[in-house]
Parts: structure tokens; C-alpha cells; sequence
């Protein structure tokens, strides 16, 4: 079963708990500034998910490049943002974008669009998760979890942790992060009906057609991360 919390895999990877999904591009790109496609999702991080686990993952790339006490250091000094605002790996600045959450992670895949699975077992594999096929799922509030990668960056201006979009399980049914309410909750079923819809049609079944109306600057614990 997996955690509701994230868990580092042997390759580096991280395995999100349930998390809800913003900004989904996980089928069709978006583009890039420079007119590039990227496939694309925000992961929301709930009230109670353990950041420490995306921080270890972030800070292992680091220290990869440039050795522990070099990373430390960075870390240290600024010089690279781990935890907080703008251009941090993990960001935290969620006042007045996602309420009740403690942080969510951009990610990205430029490669071609990410696997995306539902929770049921694969006909032909019941090991695996079966693949989605309905993309009516996927929309901005959708619980799910990602696997992400983290990778090292340098633009020249600006460098760090980003993380990669590897796949995309959708889990279960979220509120709506971009305000729209499906069309089944805009109306009730009357009890009172009849079942039969022969009052809908003339005696030919041609009747006329129903009308419908229209946190810069967050502290680190170190030894958190070791």
C-alpha cells in the first residue's frame, strides 16, 4: 500500500503522498517562453504533509554536484533556495493561493507528455495500474500522486533543484481549484418524475427538443536532512 506521505525511491525519485493537482498539462503542452513544449503540473502539498522527504531528495542532488560541505554552505548562504518563495525547489509561499496547504512543487517534462494511471489493476497485469483513457479526470483539484524527479539547473541567471515530471496516478475526486462545478451538480433530480419519457415526445417520438437554460527566506535544520 502506498504512504500517504512521499517516499525517495533507490533512484532518486520522489513518490508523492495525496496531493491535489493545479495547472494540469499533463496531455496537451503548454509552452515555454521560448515557445517550447513542456508537459506540466503543480502539486499542492496538504496541511500535514512531510516536507522532509522532498528536501532530502532535493538537497542529495546538491550535494551530488558539489560535494556535502559545499552544500551545506549553499544552503547556509542563499546561494541555493531549498525551502520558501519564488525559485526554491519546494515553495511555501501559499497565502492566498492554496489554503490549507503547507507547500506544493512545480514540475515539468519536455520529452513528450508523462504517464498518467488510475488506482485499478491493468487487465493484462494486475500488478500494475491500468492507464487512464478518460481525461475528464484530470482537472485542477484532482487528488493524486506523482513521481518526480529532481535535477540541477543553471541558466546562468538563476540555478537549483527543479523536479521532473515523471507520471501522474489519479487517485480520487478533489474540490475544484479553478471554480467550475460539473454539470450534474447544477441541477436536482426531481423524485416526482415519471420514469417514462413518452410526455416528452409527440405520439410520433419527434417531439420538439428539450430546452436546457442557458516563505522566502525559510529556516533549515541541517541535520534534518542527513
Amino acid at each position: 500500500m502506498q504512504s500517504d506521505q512521499a517516499v525517495i525511491k533507490d533512484n532518486g525519485r520522489v513518490v508523492t503522498g495525496e496531493v491535489a493537482l493545479s495547472y494540469p498539462y499533463l496531455f496537451d503542452p503548454d509552452q515555454d517562453d521560448n515557445g517550447k513544449d513542456k508537459w506540466s503540473g503543480c502539486f499542492v502539498l496538504p496541511e500535514g504533509a512531510d516536507l522532509k522527504p522532498y528536501k532530502k531528495a532535493a538537497f542529495a542532488v546538491v550535494m551530488s554536484k558539489f560535494g556535502e560541505e559545499k552544500a551545506k554552505a549553499m544552503v547556509k548562504s542563499g546561494e541555493y533556495r531549498l525551502i520558501g518563495g519564488p525559485h526554491h525547489s519546494i515553495r511555501t509561499d501559499v497565502e492566498g493561493r492554496y489554503e490549507g496547504a503547507v507547500g506544493f512543487i512545480n514540475a515539468t517534462r519536455r520529452n513528450g507528455p508523462p504517464a498518467v494511471m488510475t488506482v485499478f489493476p491493468d487487465p493484462d497485469n494486475e500488478n500494475k495500474p491500468a492507464k487512464l483513457t478518460d481525461r475528464s479526470r484530470v482537472y485542477p483539484g484532482v487528488i493524486v500522486r506523482a513521481a518526480l524527479s529532481p535535477y540541477w539547473y543553471d541558466t546562468g541567471t538563476s540555478k537549483g533543484v527543479a523536479w521532473g515530471l515523471e507520471g501522474v496516478q489519479i487517485i480520487k475526486d478533489g474540490e475544484r481549484l479553478d471554480g467550475r462545478v460539473a454539470a450534474a451538480d447544477e441541477f436536482e433530480a426531481d423524485m416526482d418524475a415519471v420514469a417514462s419519457l413518452d410526455d416528452l415526445t409527440d405520439e410520433s417520438g419527434e417531439g420538439e427538443p428539450a430546452v436546457v437554460p442557458d516563505a522566502e527566506g525559510a529556516d533549515l535544520d541541517l541535520a534534518e536532512l542527513l
